[in-house]
């Protein structure tokens, strides 16, 4: 499966001077796959919705995804604390060759 990992996110009104644990404290996620038409990602067996759970980490099973037709999936998180929330997603293009192990990390601002 595709590792997700959104571990890095932080409050930066919660943090205290040494100490990035304060940073994350009460933090949710919230994580959502949709496909290229737009619609959320569906598992091939049931066309049941692909859940891929409420923690930091989530792992997306494309193999058992409904993919046909599809060039790229969209997977997003929201990151949770209180009444405020932000949003991050990224697209994968999809693609019938084999591809190597790749690692993505986001390092935008915090």
């Amino acid at each position: 499966g595709l590792a997700l990992n959104a571990s890095l996110s932080a409050d930066p009104d919660a943090c205290k001077p040494q100490t990035q644990a304060s940073c994350r404290t009460g933090l949710s996620f919230s994580w959502v796959c949709t496909d290229s038409s737009g619609k959320v990602c569906r598992n091939k067996v049931d066309s049941t919705r692909v859940v891929l759970g409420t923690g930091a980490l989530a792992t997306l099973d494309l193999a058992s995804m409904d993919l046909d037709l599809e060039s790229y999936l969209e997977v997003a998180v929201t990151v949770s604390k209180g009444q405020r929330s932000a949003t991050q997603a990224v697209r994968l293009k999809l693609s019938s060759q084999e591809v190597v192990d790749v690692e993505v990390e986001w390092r935008g601002e915090r």
